[in-house]
């Protein structure tokens, strides 16, 4: 009787650690992060106005500033490193709207924020996002998050080395109000996470 009382209180907990946030919570009324279920924390840091809720599994994120050299770069950015996180996910970034590298580098990583235009219609956008080429397949989806506008955009393509499909998601956020100074911000997830990561997204105060 014990053993199959030990075996039942299991299984509710691996239950409880697969299945993600309710999703008819309502992220703008939320006070605590615990309302969001069994272990989520709330990060939040004096160095920054970004806060947020995240699974503690991932480790208390380290904000760290970019180790390009003042010469090399215009403006600034930033990451939130999670020391614990699975399949280099989540990770999230900000950037000054100014910021870039300079020389031989001097090459934009990921779409141009500037052009990301909400006016447009998801077929006008999606070819800001391609990584390859036109064979892949990008999906859009448009969020809210503190009043501010959020893509979620997933693109699956044939992965150059494996030759297998892969799907990556990436959330941008091209006037993040952080610190009262508009950043664009990104942050990486996956398939397999996507379903924490997206509220973590939508928990986001700037």
């Amino acid at each position: 009787m014990k053993k199959t009382f030990i075996l039942i209180l299991t299984a509710l907990s691996l239950t409880a650690c697969a299945t993600g946030p309710d999703e008819s919570i309502d992220v703008s009324t939320l006070s605590d992060c615990s309302e969001l279920g069994w272990g989520w924390e709330k990060y939040e840091n004096n160095s920054t106005s970004l806060s947020f809720c995240y699974k503690d599994k991932w480790g208390t994120p380290d904000l760290q500033e970019t180790r390009i050299s003042p010469e090399a770069k215009e403006g600034n950015k930033w990451y939130l490193i999670f020391p614990n996180n699975i399949e280099n996910v989540p990770q999230i970034n900000y950037a000054t709207k100014d910021f870039k590298r300079l020389g031989d580098s001097d090459v934009p990583l990921g779409p141009d924020y500037s052009k990301i235009d909400f006016t447009l219609s998801d077929e006008e956008l999606i070819p800001l996002f391609y990584i390859y080429d036109e064979d892949e397949t990008v999906e859009i989806e448009r969020l809210k998050v503190d009043d501010v506008d959020v893509l979620k955009v997933s693109n699956t393509f044939v992965d150059r080395y494996t030759l297998e499909d892969r799907t990556v998601i990436n959330y941008f956020v091209p006037n993040a109000p952080i610190k009262d100074k508009e950043h664009n911000l990104n942050v990486l997830s996956s398939p397999g996470m996507d379903e924490n990561i997206k509220f973590m997204v939508k928990t986001m105060k700037f």
